[in-house]
């Protein structure tokens, strides 16, 4: 089954993990709805509060950790939502950037900078969004310590949804099958001028090795193009929920 939005939307995503285990997410959303007027939401606060202060630390005193084992994951104090570039906004280009950065000891981000980045402004708009971010960092033993997080910031533009002129069916998981599981997972994709599903990606999983699976169905769709104010087929972005229940 495949759920599309209802609505023409652009919004930006950030999820974060840590490189080496996701042991925690950060997740910020920013809604841009026609006529593009921005609505910001934030993540809540840790449970003792934004104001909540980190302990003092000399970032350069402390070795990179890497979370996982005894190193819990830092917790948002304050998070800033990514904006699009106004190139981005006339072409009505999205993507996914992705950032990598260091929560250091006094959970300020340091060394942020772009791993694969989308161009049109946004891999701009992505770091100068991650480096306003403030953390209670990490600790090992109860004292803070620095760690290093990848972070996907997705630019997703939305429109009302194509016409599907094939599609492939979603085929359940050993995994999901013994698990008797059911879900919904959400993937952004680009149409292309030919009808072509292209950049299919998961923005919401569950895992199971579902997500995988969903990626190849989507792979296999063929749509009918956008078309623009001329009626001339261009490339635009989209999302699509797939639903599957093995119960």
């Amino acid at each position: 089954m495949v759920r599309y939005p209802k609505h023409c939307q652009e919004s930006s995503q950030v999820r974060a993990g840590p490189l080496q285990s996701i042991s925690a997410l950060l997740f910020v959303s920013a809604i841009l709805s026609t006529p593009l007027a921005a609505q910001n939401t934030t993540p809540p606060a840790s449970s003792d509060g934004a104001a909540a202060k980190a302990p003092a630390a000399d970032p350069a005193s402390v070795p990179l950790r890497k979370i996982g084992g005894g190193v819990l994951p830092p917790t948002v104090l304050h998070a800033a939502n990514p904006q699009f570039s106004e190139q981005a906004r006339k072409e009505k280009f999205g993507g996914v950037v992705l950032v990598t950065l260091i929560v250091d000891a006094n959970g300020q981000p340091q060394n942020v900078h772009v791993l694969r980045g989308v161009g049109m402004g946004l891999d701009e708009k992505a770091v100068e969004a991650v480096k306003q971010y403030s953390f209670r960092p990490a600790t090992e033993g109860g004292k803070p310590v620095p760690v290093q997080l990848n972070v996907e910031v997705n630019f997703q533009v939305l429109f009302n949804p194509p016409k599907v002129l094939h599609s492939a069916p979603l085929q359940l998981s050993p995994q999901a099958r013994q698990a008797k599981a059911s879900g919904t997972i959400v993937l952004g994709l680009t149409v292309d001028t030919h009808g072509y599903p292209q950049n299919v990606h998961v923005l919401r999983g569950v895992g199971m090795a579902m997500d995988e699976r969903a990626v190849e169905a989507i792979r296999q769709y063929r749509f009918q193009p956008f078309l623009d104010g001329n009626g001339q087929p261009v490339a635009k972005g989209t999302s699509i929920e797939l639903k599957f229940d093995a119960r």
